[in-house]
């Protein structure tokens, strides 16, 4: 594949179709300048030629490595690197190992890793479209997602490949009927007369019917208008030899349901009225052989149909046949239910609601009462479900304001998840509401699709063996004993806490914490009687879990939390947590230093103040005495007495930036101390004398941010960090006597770094967690 780099993208895509032939499978992954000109455009259309499954998993994930801000930058060595990173992830291990033994440059070597599950974005605008709205099912045999967008156009894709199927489908046949349409609101997969169709729900008054969708030009089968005003919430009814297909429609403002014989175009008896309740969402199903309607209602307005609104939203339940209500609605949430599906769990029918409240209800609609508690884990409203199965099992999916799609056992209760995708604020001026979500059947294997106002579509694969991993970026990564097995202890954005295998990677035990919000801090510690216990720091506050059976112990009661260490006092395990408080003496805000029983989460003793603003911490024992050191942001170190709270020598002085990151460790009768700081630079210091020890370690382009001891080369090394430069730094003096260190660029924000071994070390990113082998590896 000599001179890739020259060739054009058309000439490329042929020359793929021949080298990824089976007999040639492997070539272009063994050519150093092509693994060099991987980029995220062309990715996919490369790796799709690994057929495997693993394969698939690889390219899937490899693609969201190649998706950061810091790709472009990386080298040929680097690149490659990543290939067999996502190669661990997706556990594909005899790709991994035939890139290794292919004598490619490699900038670094992965033992495991693990990322999020991939998901493949399918569409994504330069304009402002949002994905309102999306399905899935079998269109004619093939696998097809639609959606349905601001723009007043439904597009159409190939579950399996992610392609788009033919030109999108215009609502407007007129620039008249473009302004009384505008968005597309819903949509929905059916059969008419044996003939896949799409139903789109067009604007306020229009509903949209396609068929003949697999020829060049799909036709516009009927056009339904309605007098009724509101957001258009369509479903459509299967077709079988008994019941003719029937599509109703939610009228929204004007609080009222229609419903259409899908073949003759005809309204289906009067209207449902539904009071003064604005119609949010429409599903359709069966409870026993009823065929019922399921409605989702806004709250309610005022006698006079204006200003402003109240009380609480409600699910209502109607014959279809008739139109006539079925029992009393059912009530539970707080503020306007936004998603209702009806599907079957456990043998038997169960109403699903969604709301403004941000959780997901389930109901028995025979006994018109709750099943179960309601299920909590969005922070903000939900604005979408759909039920499936995946993997045997029925879940419930909902998408929310929050930005993430997250999964429920429907049995359980129990999150499966979260999964996140759709753009955060910082990064996007679009909303970035998850709008819609649809489960299917792709290949035998289930999928989740996802349509959200950033204007993307994705799909997620569920298989079983999926890569595990935070859903978000890593924030912190901590090392600690669990049955005798070293574990890595992460916390994640996803407000998750997972525990790894140090050597394997496997994950040990299931997450903690599902939805506490983004996990900042993780240690662990040991009790007299051997409970391993794990401390995670989180929107303030500091819980506490049994690391081996996952029960919640403690929560301490102090909400103003932002630094947390873990240490021994007397022999026995305490928590240090450094909040602020306001002290009003001198009216101004200060730090407070609380120790915790870590058995218990009871306070020992009383809290004493610190001065101005602490940045870093740990703990450290030294003669007996237990000290706490912190960095600070006066540019200093400061050591104290942990149960007393007395100084303990001066303040450690060099940095010209606020320590952001400590680590110590005993060495030759003495207590080292390594800072990192926003200065760029790393420090080693004596904690006893207060004295710096060795040159300034600089190299770092941008704040470090993690540091840690380590052993490299049988000889003991300082690692660190940088989230903001995304490369790991390990200074050897015995390789590096230029006290230059050795540079890992990752091309990823690197949050974490933690030596597990001799010449083995974990790194926690932005993407997900990397265990890396230290030796040196080939460049040439």
């Amino acid at each position: 594949m000599r001179g890739w780099g020259r060739v054009g993208g058309s000439d490329k895509r042929d020359e793929l179709k021949v080298a990824w032939l089976p007999k040639g499978r492997g070539a272009m992954m063994t050519d150093p300048a092509f693994l060099r000109a991987l980029d995220r455009k062309r990715l996919p259309a490369v790796m799709v030629a690994l057929r495997s499954e693993r394969g698939r998993l690889t390219r899937l994930v490899f693609e969201g490595v190649a998706s950061s801000a810091g790709w472009a930058r990386l080298g040929g060595a680097e690149r490659v690197a990543w290939v067999v990173a996502a190669a661990r992830a997706a556990g594909a291990v005899e790709l991994a190992s035939s890139v290794l033994a292919s004598g490619l440059p490699v900038a670094w070597v992965t033992r495991w890793a693990a990322f999020p599950p991939p998901q493949l974005p399918l569409h994504e605008d330069q304009v402002l479209v949002h994905a309102n709205s999306v399905a899935i099912g079998n269109v004619d045999g093939r696998a097809t997602i639609v959606s349905g967008g601001s723009d007043c156009r439904v597009r159409m894709w190939d579950a399996a490949t992610g392609a788009p199927i033919g030109a999108p489908l215009d609502c407007a046949a007129h620039d008249y009927d473009r302004v009384r349409t505008d968005e597309v609101y819903s949509v929905a997969i059916g059969r008419i007369d044996g003939r896949s169709v799409i139903v789109a729900g067009c604007g306020h008054t229009t509903a949209v019917v396609w068929d003949h969708l697999t020829e060049e030009s799909p036709r516009r089968r009927r056009v339904w208008r309605s007098l009724s005003e509101g957001r258009a919430a369509v479903t459509i009814w299967p077709d079988d030899e008994h019941v003719s297909p029937v599509i109703v429609r939610g009228g929204g403002f004007d609080h009222t349901i229609e419903r259409m014989d899908a073949g003759s175009g005809g309204l289906l008896g009067r209207p449902i009225e539904c009071r003064s309740r604005t119609v949010n969402s429409v599903a359709m199903g069966l409870i026993g052989d009823r065929r019922v309607i399921v409605s989702g209602h806004a709250v309610e307005f005022d006698e006079e149909g204006e200003g402003e609104e109240a009380g609480d939203g409600e699910v209502r339940l109607w014959d279809a046949v008739t139109g006539s209500p079925i029992g009393e609605p059912l009530r539970g949430h707080i503020g306007a239910v936004r998603s209702v599906a009806i599907g079957g769990v456990d043998g038997r029918e169960i109403v699903v609601s969604a709301g403004d409240d941000g959780t997901v209800r389930l109901w028995d609609p025979a006994t018109r009462t709750p099943v179960g508690e309601p299920l909590r884990g969005h922070t903000a409203a939900v604005q979408a479900l759909a039920i499936g199965q995946i993997d045997s099992r029925t879940v419930i999916v909902s998408g929310g304001a929050d930005n993430k799609v997250r999964v429920w056992d429907a049995v359980t209760g129990s999150p499966i998840g979260p999964l996140r995708g759709h753009l955060t604020a910082e990064k996007s001026f679009h909303h970035n509401v998850v709008k819609s979500v649809a489960v299917g059947q792709v290949e035998d294997r289930a999928v989740i699709v996802s349509g959200g106002g950033d204007g993307v579509v994705r799909m997620w694969d569920t298989t079983a063996d999926l890569p595990q991993g935070h859903l978000d970026e890593v924030l912190s990564l901590a090392l600690g004993v669990v049955n005798d097995r070293s574990v890595i202890i992460s916390g994640g954005n996803d407000g998750t806490i997972r525990m790894w295998d140090a050597t394997t990677g496997a994950p040990v035990g299931e997450p903690l914490g599902n939805g506490i919000g983004a996990v900042h801090s993780v240690a662990m510690g040991h009790t007299r009687d051997g409970h391993v216990l794990l401390v995670a720091l989180t929107w303030g506050r500091a819980r506490i879990w049994d690391a081996v059976t996952g029960a919640l112990v403690a929560e301490l009661p102090n909400q103003s939390v932002n630094r947390i260490a873990v240490g021994t006092v007397a022999g026995r395990s305490v928590i240090v947590t450094v909040g602020a408080v306001y002290d009003k003496a001198d009216k101004t805000w200060k730090k407070e230093v609380q120790l915790w029983e870590m058995a218990t989460g009871t306070p020992i003793g009383e809290p004493y103040l610190v001065p101005d603003r602490v940045t870093s911490l740990t703990v450290v024992e030294v003669g007996g005495r237990t000290m706490i050191v912190s960095g600070r942001e006066d540019h200093s170190l400061r050591a104290w007495d942990a149960v007393t709270g007395a100084p303990i020598g001066e303040a450690m002085r060099g940095h010209t930036g606020s320590v952001v990151a400590v680590a110590v460790k005993e060495a030759e009768g003495r207590t080292l101390l390594v800072s990192g700081g926003a200065d760029k630079t790393v420090r080693v210091w004596d904690v006893m004398t207060g004295t710096p020890v060795g040159d300034t370690l600089r190299g770092h382009t941008a704040t470090v941010s993690s540091v840690a001891f380590g052993e490299v080369g049988g000889g003991s090394a300082v690692v660190s960090g940088s989230r903001d430069d995304g490369t790991v730094r390990i200074w050897d003096a015995a390789a590096h006597p230029d006290r230059s260190g050795r540079c890992i660029d990752l091309g990823v924000p690197v949050t974490g770094v933690v030596p597990t071994g001799p010449d083995e070390l974990v790194v926690s990113t932005g993407i997900g967690i990397i265990g890396l082998t230290l030796a040196e590896p080939s460049r040439s």
